[in-house]
């Protein structure tokens, strides 16, 4: 059985993997029966991922169509409080769309 600070740890450490894009690190921290609840924050018709490949798989799908949308994509977590065994994540993603313009300045002269 692990202890409270050792679970925030091991959260800790795949948040920190997630917001890094260390996909392949951030799987080895899921146990085979882990939940990601995103029925109240998604965008997606996701609702619960069970397991490290559906888990993953789906973060590896938001990052690439974020950047694919985005000019900066950026993200922070915090562990939030931990359980038993459980911890609560909170992902925050920073994106941004810069304002681009192909309209040369009407003040200039040829």
């Amino acid at each position: 059985m692990f202890s409270e600070g050792e679970v925030r740890e091991v959260a800790q450490a795949f948040a920190n993997a997630l917001d890094h894009n260390e996909f392949e690190r951030a799987i080895t921290m899921l146990a085979p029966t882990c939940r990601y609840d995103l029925s109240a924050a998604s965008f997606t018709s996701e609702s619960v991922l069970i397991g490290p490949t559906a888990i993953i798989e789906s973060c590896r799908w938001h990052d690439a169509r974020a950047r694919n949308l985005f000019d900066r994509v950026e993200y922070y977590s915090v562990v939030e409080y931990v359980e038993g065994m459980t911890a609560t994540i909170r992902f925050s993603d920073v994106l941004e769309k810069l304002k681009r313009s192909d309209v040369s300045n009407p003040d200039q002269t040829s």
